[in-house]
């Protein structure tokens, strides 16, 4: 009996055996003298292990085989630098350039130099890239691609399969065309690579790609940062993008290059039955490059989210020739640049909803509609702008601004040379020149707060009656005319205190206008809304349409008064501040909250780098910090502070 069974399983033992071969490490230079070779040895699964040398072939990679450098990773390519791959003057069987590594499904390229392509023409199609990902989905980390005469490290589809590689953590440079690129619906994930002078973009997506692009650092490239086109439509996240435009060959750029963050979708591409979704770049950090921040053109979809766009050239955000954007809960400035557009541009037929975004510290103007494009714009805060607030002209551009604060610019809260202007429940407080339009424009003006800086001698409201335009039930504080009036607007319901003159009979804003203290509850902290005592309740024009949210007769101003509620409103916020100074110094800085409510919880404040890397801590005392800066190296930094409402962020520039 025990014969038999012993007879009746070892078949079954031998089989098991066969069918399931275990892993195996194949090591380099000890077993196989050349990389290829032991690939050629390896099976789905095994780890080939290369130690440190030079390595002079190119590679075409196996599935699911690991191709590894010997050593740990220690974040900073090391073992990259002593582990080369270099091909320079091979040839494939057919006398073509190859790739330097061709990858392949599964597999996984880890820690190595990837250099010396020959020259290619990356533009035509079936070139080779460095490391390549043609309808295959390998994965390429800890390695340093650079100096390769194509594409550093590119994805594309074959034969209708498309590429969905990992591309992590590799350092990608001077390579003579893109440094990291998804092709021809490629998708997939580039995340923490660092990615800078490459001759054309840094990151270049087009074609019906759609990757996740998120954490990568990316500077000093010849064209954009990072681009998308043709019908790509990636996720863009946390990406810091700065200083590209930068021309590293000599050679000249295209024009219309530069931008950090270049969104263009001329042709829309993509696979048999999939629909193109909208491009998403949010949480981005994008500054210092000649040609703008996050630039959209040709009929580009997107959504700009929560990025950080500062000290861009011509404008930080843009939405341009019949794009469609929205433009969110971004945070955009820039004074010490040459900006010649604005903070968020919608120009040349296109349209936006630009909601809670802070834009401060312009050169030009905030907001810029113009060339005929249309924006709804809902309580952003704009503020310290050498010129307007907000820019509107074209014939046919459109502008309705809701919900605003516009405060303290040189220049007149808002300008509008032509097209109309639908403005209500604005604040418009201690700007220069007041709120100001330009004869060509048709503007409502409704329900809005317009408060002078102390000592303006500027007009309140100017505005034109040839297009019919109207002004009902706004506040007008402190300026030396109230309401300028040309051609005989429709001007009635308003409140006008403490100016010194009014132009037109009566003279007040109207026939049924006030000329009586408005009451704010505290306008010397920014709180314009009405005490329960205000003679502007119930003082706006009758006409139902203009009714208080609580179905009363319109509140004059931007804030109607609750009558629904024994309750006191609440106070207005007014948007709390980090506020850095100076802002470009050698080493002291001063800090400085000016939420005072904060202050008591708020008890440190974090300083970061351009890489997000935590710098130090130091301690806030009642909202104060002063910081001695002297010992970090020259260039950007961001200060950090979290309070119960969200993160207060400022930045500040270290010259040594």
């Amino acid at each position: 009996m025990k014969t038999t069974t012993r007879i009746f399983l070892l078949p079954a033992l031998l089989f098991a055996c066969t069918a399931v071969s275990p892993a195996q490490q194949h090591i380099v230079p000890d077993q196989y003298a050349r990389i290829q070779a032991a690939i050629d040895a390896a099976s789905s699964g095994d780890t080939i292990m290369v130690r440190a040398g030079s390595y002079h072939e190119f590679l075409v990679l196996r599935d699911g085989v690991v191709l590894r450098a010997e050593g740990e990773d220690d974040g900073q390519w090391n073992r990259a630098l002593r582990t080369i791959i270099h091909s320079e003057g091979l040839r494939d069987g057919t006398g073509d350039i190859p790739p330097v590594v061709n990858c392949a499904d599964g597999a996984v390229l880890d820690g190595f130099m990837v250099t010396g392509m020959d020259t290619v023409n990356h533009h035509l199609p079936g070139h080779s890239h460095a490391v390549q990902n043609r309808g295959t989905s390998g994965t390429v980390m800890n390695c340093i691609v650079h100096s390769n005469g194509s594409t550093g490290i590119g994805s594309h589809d074959k034969d209708g399969r498309e590429a969905n590689p990992m591309i992590i953590h590799n350092k990608v440079y001077r390579n003579f065309g893109i440094g990291i690129g998804f092709n021809h619906t490629s998708k997939g994930e580039a995340r923490d690579n660092e990615v800078y002078e490459n001759r054309e973009v840094g990151i270049g997506i087009q074609n019906g790609a759609s990757p996740l692009i998120k954490d990568n650092l990316v500077y000093g490239n010849g064209w954009n940062g990072i681009s998308a086109r043709e019908g790509a439509w990636p996720e863009l996240v946390g990406n810091t993008v700065f200083d590209n435009g930068a021309d590293p060959t000599g050679e000249g750029v295209p024009e219309g290059t530069g931008a950090g963050i270049g969104l263009d979708s001329t042709g829309w591409v993509a696979r048999p039955g999939e629909i193109p979704g909208r491009m998403i770049a949010s949480g981005n950090t994008v500054y210092d490059n000649p040609s703008g921040g996050i630039m959209s053109r040709n009929h580009s979809r997107f959504s700009a989210l929560t990025n950080i766009c500062f000290d861009n050239a011509q404008f930080q955000i843009s939405v341009t020739d019949y794009s469609d954007g929205i433009v969110n809960g971004n945070s955009v400035s820039g004074r010490d640049t040459t900006v010649q557009a604005g903070g968020i541009v919608v120009a040349r037929g296109a349209q936006a909803t630009v909601a809670d975004n802070i834009l401060e510290d312009l050169v030009t103007t905030g907001l810029a509609v113009t060339d005929n494009s249309t924006m709804t714009a809902t309580n952003n805060t704009i503020r310290s702008c050498i010129g307007s607030g907000i820019h509107v002209e074209g014939e046919f551009s459109e502008a309705f601004l809701r919900e605003n604060t516009i405060s303290s610019c040189a220049g007149p809260a808002v300008i509008a040379e032509e097209g109309s202007v639908d403005m209500r429940k604005n604040l418009l407080w201690e700007n220069s020149s007041g709120a100001i339009f330009h004869p060509a424009a048709m503007v409502h003006f409704i329900n809005n707060t317009v408060v002078a800086a102390d000592g303006a001698a500027a007009r309140g409201v100017a505005v034109n009656g040839r297009s019919g335009s109207t002004c009902y039930n706004n506040i007008v504080v402190g300026y030396t005319i109230g309401f300028f009036l040309e051609e005989n607007p429709v001007v009635d319901y308003n409140c006008t205190f403490a100016n010194q003159g009014y132009n037109g009979p009566p003279g007040t804003g109207g026939a049924g206008a006030m000329t009586a203290d408005p009451l704010f509850r505290n306008a010397a902290i920014g709180d314009f809304s009405l005490l329960g005592s205000s003679p502007c309740i119930d003082a706006g024009h009758p006409d139902p349409q203009y009714n208080d949210p609580d179905g009363t007769r319109n509140d004059m101003g931007a804030y109607p008064f609750d009558q629904t509620s024994a309750v006191m409103p609440a106070a207005v916020p007014v948007s709390p501040r980090l506020v850095a100074y100076p802002t470009t110094t050698r080493g002291r800085v001063e800090v400085l909250m000016t939420d005072a409510r904060a202050h008591t919880a708020v008890r440190t404040m974090s300083v970061y780098s351009v890489t997000g890397m935590r710098i130090l801590v130091a301690e806030l005392r009642d909202g104060h910090a002063s910081l001695d800066l002297h010992a970090l190296p020259s260039g950007m930094y961001f200060l950090r502070v979290l309070t119960a409402e969200g993160p207060l962020s400022a930045k500040v520039q270290v010259l040594h």
